[in-house]
Order: C-alpha cells, then structure tokens, then sequence
C-alpha cells in the first residue's frame, strides 16, 4: 500500500498536471488603463462590476461567491512552512482511522522516503502525516482519476441532489456539512484555516463519488491552490488539497502533501488595489480572441514565491529541488484569481496582481494562444 501511494503522489505532484503557461500577451491586446481603489470601495464595487465580455463572461452568483467570501482587510504577508509535525501524528491519526480500526504495531515512525514523515500502513490504510505538516490518506476505496460528471460550486446556492454512495443514497449538502466539520477538525489540530472551493461528482463504478477540492487560507485570504507543475514547486508553489468520498461520511483519500504554512510577522495593510473590473479588462486583453470562457470562480489571494532562509530567491540549479521543506518561507503577491476553467487536468486561471496588474497566466495542458 505504501509504494501504492507514494506512486498515487508522485503522479498527482509531476505527471498528472503537467502544465505549461503562457504569459505574453496575443499580438491584438491594446493598452488598457488600471484603476485603484481603496479596498473598501473595491469591495463595495465587486456586484456592479461588468459581466460580459468579448472572450469571458461571468455569472453574477460568481461576483455574490465572491462579495459574500471577501476578507475585510486586504494585505501583503511574507509565510513560513511550519514544521516539527511528527508529533501530530497522534492529534490527527484518528480522524483518518478511527481507534476501531487502528492497530498500533503497524505504526512504523519516522520514514525518510518521498513523502518523509510518520506513517501507519496496514495495507487497508496509509497514513503519512510529513514533517512540512502535509498530509497523505489512501484507504483500499480509491475514487481517483474517475470521470467527472458534474463540478458544484458550493459557496451559491446550488442543487442539492441526490448521488448512490457505497450502495446509500446521499445528498450533496450531507456531504458538504460532513467535509466541513472534517476540516473544522483538522484547523482544531493546528493544520492551517481551509474551506471547500468546489465539489466534482464522479462516475465510480456503478455508483458515485465526491471530490472536494480544498481552498487553504491565511487571515482570510486564498493560497494559490492552481497545480502548475512540472516538478518546479519553487515556482509556483502548490497550496491546495482535495478529498474524495466514495462512502456516505468516510474519507476515502485526502492529498494535502503540499505544506501547511502560517503568517511570517506582521501582514502590511494595502491602501490601494487593482479594481476587480480593472482585473477583468486585463484578463480580457491578455486572453487570445478565439474562444469564450466563462469565469465560474475568482478569489482574492496569494501567489508564493519560494524564498530561502537570507531572502534570495530558491533556485532549484544551485539548491536542489525544492518539496516544501519545513521553514522554508515565501514571499507573496497578492491579486485576483480569475478562473476559466476547473476541469481536473485541463485548469485554466489568470492571476492579475493587484497592485500593479502585471498578469500571469496559467494553462493546464495547453498553450493559451491554442484557444
């Protein structure tokens, strides 16, 4: 089960979401002005802001997700990777695997291999709780890489239907209230604040799975959870997690291997942003013009930029790889997460900085003037 999941891992973190990006502008895009506001007014302006487009649109329940989930403050904060987690294996352990099922001399310790941390492995669940405080869960029912049927966004009013889970029938909401609470557990424990971004429901078998794509945040403010990557974790650092359900209240594997991290001192308040318009208007010019997206998801948050001990920059040439090494610290620019598309492996998302509105786009699988 171990070499099982280490695998699982390895797949997920390099070859899964091999992506590529692209961040020149097309040959057609105009200069555009940017507007600043105080984020209280860039807050109060969030529903009157257009909604169409030539190459986007966006719903208005997407502007109301967004207004209803705003911080109150927007800030600039440097973050530190926690560490010296092994001692959390305890904490945690049986909100993975309860004491019924826990049998103790399959705890083996410390294991130094990819993911180094502590582990259980009874060949019906693997538990590996890393010293970066990431935390890797596979159980013997295994919903990954199954067909999605439908994407939920969770934060709007949505349609709680009814799925076939481990042979019972099962709303949505009942799952949402159970990942919840799941989660609540988890902060309780010291693993970093995080809520549900979205739900994709899967065709497993003959029935249903949920996976519940996890948002991680610092004071309220998003962590990029976009996996671009093709193993240079430096660059765009990874912050997401994601939980499938194949059984009715049951974990069936949660993958947040990529660190939990906390405030580094004190956060330094923005007086003034990049309006959400002025972010729409810069997504926009920046896209090619052949093709229509429509924006289901925008967050206010964080892109990290790896930074080592001194501040200067981790160059993977000169420092090795880098696999989200206790106290390792990041730097942070805060802007506007666009999102076109949350397809697993086809995500699409333009990042628009919102201070000085330099955008960065981010193709999953494809170049961006391919659409």
């Amino acid at each position: 089960m171990k070499e099982i999941f280490k695998i699982f891992v390895l797949l997920v973190m390099i070859c899964t979401f091999t992506a590529c990006a692209a961040g020149g502008k097309t040959s057609d895009t105009k200069d555009i002005s940017i507007k600043l506001e105080s984020f209280s007014d860039v807050k109060k302006d969030i529903l009157s802001t257009d909604t169409e487009y030539e190459n986007i649109s966006v719903p208005t329940e997407t502007l109301q997700a967004l207004a209803n989930d705003l911080p109150e403050k927007a800030e600039l904060a440097d973050l530190k990777q926690v560490n010296d987690r092994e001692q959390c294996f305890g904490k945690i352990r049986p909100l993975f695997i309860s004491d019924k099922d826990y049998k103790k001399e399959y705890y083996q310790g410390f294991d130094s291999s990819f993911p180094a941390g502590n582990v259980y492995d009874d060949t019906t669940y693997y538990l590996n709780v890393a010293s970066n405080g990431g935390i890797g869960f596979l159980s013997k029912e295994s919903a990954y890489d199954c067909e999605t049927i439908k994407t939920v966004f969770v934060d709007r009013p949505y349609e709680d239907e009814e799925y076939v889970l481990g042979g019972q029938t099962y709303k949505l909401s009942q799952g949402v209230e159970y990942v919840d609470g799941f989660l609540q557990a988890l902060t309780d424990s010291g693993f970093g604040n995080m809520k549900i971004a979205y739900v994709d429901v899967l065709k497993y078998d003959q029935e249903n799975a949920l996976l519940f794509h996890i948002q991680r945040t610092v004071d309220g403010i998003a962590l990029n959870d976009f996996f671009y990557s093709d193993g240079d974790f430096d660059e765009y650092p990874y912050f997401g997690a994601k939980l499938y359900m194949t059984a009715p209240n049951t974990v069936g594997e949660f993958l947040g291997d990529h660190g939990f991290c906390e405030l580094d001192g004190s956060a330094e308040s923005v007086d003034k942003c990049v309006t959400l318009e002025s972010a729409l208007d810069i997504c926009e010019n920046t896209l090619a013009a052949n093709h229509k997206y429509t924006v289901n998801r925008i967050d206010l948050g964080y892109m990290q930029n790896v930074v080592k001990a001194n501040g200067e920059p981790w160059n993977k040439d000169s420092d090795g790889q880098f696999y989200f090494q206790g106290d390792t610290k990041y730097k942070t620019e805060l802007g506007w997460f666009i999102w076109l598309d949350t397809t697993t492996d086809n995500e699409r998302m333009v990042f628009v900085n919102a201070l000085n509105g330099e955008a960065l786009v981010l193709f999953n699988n494809a170049d961006v003037s391919e659409n």
